[in-house]
């Protein structure tokens, strides 16, 4: 402001318009995604998720070296590490520890509905402890329920109806209700497969035997879809990651666009 004057000096900011821009984007983006509406953390909230992102990301980098031996050695580089008694890198019990922080990281950035985006709520930590819970339960009796997968008792009844409920209440806030509804039209057809008409008609399963499939089994949740998530997907996120936050992704677009065209 210029001296003995009252108007406010206007400083030109050179990026005003890629800001308004991307504001802009931003704004149409959370729109039109659903998965694009997340909660914005301040504060030791802001800690708690980044804390988690960065474990989850080493975990997953952890998981794939582990056990790898230097060539021509047999000298293993990164050792598999034994917790309350479990390898934490057998495989199983490394995709159930990934889908909880998966499922943690979810219930606390994406909202139940668009009015409760401003915080952290009960009924988000309700979902976040069962998120645990059905981790836990695997992890503290991993010797016994991979053998119960065909005969489940009611213990792993009960957790794999947590389960089943908290992965299609996760789906239903990052991508929509067609998700869920298709995971529980499966179930419905699982269970009633045998009052269906023509070729549609197959061998009934009883309930208990669809809930521990889909908790325990390698056809259910812990399927391929996750594995691969848990092992390359994860892998090839990171490295994406790594490109934007260095600029070296923008780097190869601007060496591409002149050398192509």
């Amino acid at each position: 402001m210029s001296e003995g004057s009252l108007e406010p000096e206007v400083i030109a900011r050179p990026d005003l318009e890629a800001v308004l821009a991307d504001d802009k984007t931003k704004e149409l983006i959370e729109e039109y995604e659903a998965e694009a509406r997340t909660r914005a953390f301040t504060g030791w909230w802001d800690k708690i998720v980044t804390t988690l992102a960065v474990a989850t990301t080493l975990f997953a980098l952890y998981f794939a070296a582990a056990g790898a031996e230097i060539p021509f050695t047999g000298v293993v580089l990164v050792p598999s590490l034994r917790v309350l008694g479990q390898t934490i890198t057998t495989p199983q019990i490394y995709v159930m520890i990934f889908l909880t922080a998966i499922l943690v990281l979810t219930f606390l950035l994406y909202p139940m509905h668009p009015r409760f985006i401003k915080r952290v709520n009960a009924i988000d930590l309700g979902f976040i402890g069962a998120s645990i819970a059905i981790t836990a339960y695997v992890f503290l009796n991993f010797e016994t329920v991979i053998y119960r997968v065909n005969s489940p008792n009611e213990w792993d009844f009960t957790f794999g109806v947590i389960a089943i409920v908290t992965v299609l209440e996760a789906g239903r806030r990052t991508i929509g209700w067609h998700l869920p509804a298709i995971g529980l039209a499966a179930i419905a057809y699982a269970y009633l497969a045998d009052f269906m008409p023509g070729p549609f008609r197959g061998p009934p399963k009883d309930l208990d035997y669809i809930v521990s499939n889909q908790y325990l089994g390698l056809d259910g949740m812990l399927g391929t879809p996750l594995q691969v998530a848990a092992t390359f997907i994860i892998l090839f996120t990171i490295y994406g990651a790594i490109l934007d936050y260095t600029g070296a992704g923008k780097f190869y677009v601007d060496l591409a666009l002149p050398l192509t065209g």
